[in-house]
């Protein structure tokens, strides 16, 4: 079975390669690092201590003051007016409806470097259409890659196996 979203590939030698992506600044663009294991696991594990040691360097203090004052909720009601003005109205209320009854409640006073922990900790409901879980996957993705591209910050993007809502948690 294939594993997608890992960046995480066997080599012809016989070794897997795992891929992270960093910002140059003597480039002033995203460059690719690899790590390299003889197996999947410990390439997967070398990759996600790659990515944590990434994470706490690139955010300095200072950084980590600014986004423990940005909250989630700010940046997905930016989101949202990014969306009202470069999408199809029909677009916009479906993204709106899907944040504001599924989405905004459960993290509505979470800064924006608790998010990873705070949507690990959710549940998505059984009682949810396959469609509306679908739906609040896509909405919560693209408001955490809008929050990294704006703050040029690493945040996981959510696999549904991985992250599941109920609204008794929230």
């Amino acid at each position: 079975m294939a594993r997608h979203g890992e960046n995480i590939r066997k080599r012809k030698d016989g070794r897997w390669e795992g891929r992270f992506m960093i910002y140059s600044k003597e480039k002033k663009k995203k460059i690719y690092r690899s790590v390299y294991a003889p197996s999947y696991d410990e390439v997967r594990k070398k990759l996600a201590a790659q990515k944590n040691m990434l994470s706490n360097d690139v955010l300095g203090a200072a950084n980590n003051a600014v986004l423990y004052n940005v909250r989630f909720s700010d940046i997905a009601e930016e989101w949202l007016e990014m969306v009202k003005n470069c999408r199809k109205p029909s677009t916009y209320n479906k993204y709106s409806i899907i944040y504001h009854h599924h989405i905004k409640h459960c993290f509505k006073d979470t800064s924006l470097l608790e998010i990873a922990d705070a949507i690990s900790s959710q549940k998505i409901s059984d009682h949810l259409s396959e469609s509306v879980s679908n739906s609040i996957y896509c909405v919560l993705n693209q408001i955490l890659k809008f929050s990294s591209a704006k703050y040029s910050i690493t945040l996981p993007e959510l696999k549904k196996n991985h992250f599941l809502y109920s609204a008794q948690s929230c």
